[in-house]
């Protein structure tokens, strides 16, 4: 069943949302708002991710907001996945919560591990609307 389907039909195209076992999407005034449910992402995790949130924005592109609700690692081949040219793909900037100092952590090792090739502009905040402010850039 397409993600389309599943989606009430109360909700517009750009104010919804969808939830499964790996993550939840939100568009929300513009913004894309992404939530890792699982603890750790490996390579079949992040395609499907991937798969999910771009069926869900429907070939168009928004700033994103990721949060990383007991997310504790990302194995290397999704780190490079979720960075390629398909997993970058409908992402104009990348704003990443963390909400306490190993989320933190995570967050910049992911960035700075990618340097070299980070392709959406991406910055780590403590506080959303630190985020959103950043974000209305792009």
């Amino acid at each position: 069943m397409s993600i389309e389907k599943k989606l009430s039909f109360n909700q517009s195209i750009e104010n919804r949302t969808f939830e499964n076992e790996l993550m939840k999407l939100e568009l929300k005034n513009g913004i894309l708002y992404g939530t890792f449910k699982a603890d750790s992402i490996d390579l079949n995790i992040a395609k499907k991710i991937v798969e999910t949130r771009l069926q869900f924005i429907n070939g168009r592109s928004y700033p994103m907001i990721f949060q990383q609700d007991g997310l504790k690692s990302i194995n290397k081949e999704a780190r490079n996945y979720f960075n390629s040219d398909l997993g970058i793909k409908g992402v104009s900037a990348g704003a990443i919560i963390a909400k306490n100092v190993f989320e933190a952590h995570l967050a910049n090792f992911f960035i700075k591990i990618s340097a070299i090739k980070v392709k959406v502009p991406t910055k780590v905040f403590k506080d959303e609307k630190e985020a959103l402010l950043w974000l209305k850039q792009f």
